[in-house]
């Protein structure tokens, strides 16, 4: 059971005998929770059933956000306009003399 504000849809896989079943995230938890307890029993669900002590492997293979969180429109970025040349150059030449002041003001002067 997917609740309204589960981020991500999960979808688990467990393999028993070989047999390879994919279980949705409230199955997951179902056959966490009797793993921990120690029940070596069954559990049924629908369609098949989870022999837990034949259970060989028990894992998360696909986790993706729900379509509720994401995000409609494609985020695009900003286009800025191109620089003529002359406007490159003039920018050049200002940042050259704020680099040229700037290492001015941090450079260690010699006292004597």
């Amino acid at each position: 059971m997917l609740a309204d504000m589960d981020k991500y849809i999960e979808n688990w896989i467990v393999i028993v005998n070989k047999n390879e079943y994919h279980l949705t995230k409230a199955q997951a938890e179902v056959l966490k929770s009797e793993i921990h307890s120690g029940n070596r029993g069954m559990i049924f669900f629908g369609d098949f059933t989870i022999n837990i002590p034949f259970v060989e492997e028990f894992y998360l293979a696909e986790k993706i956000i729900n379509p509720k969180f994401q995000i409609e429109e494609p985020i695009t970025k900003e286009v800025y306009p191109e620089l003529s040349e002359e406007q490159r150059a003039k920018n050049q030449e200002r940042l050259s003399k704020i680099r040229k002041q700037l290492a001015e003001k941090l450079s260690i002067k010699k006292t004597i």
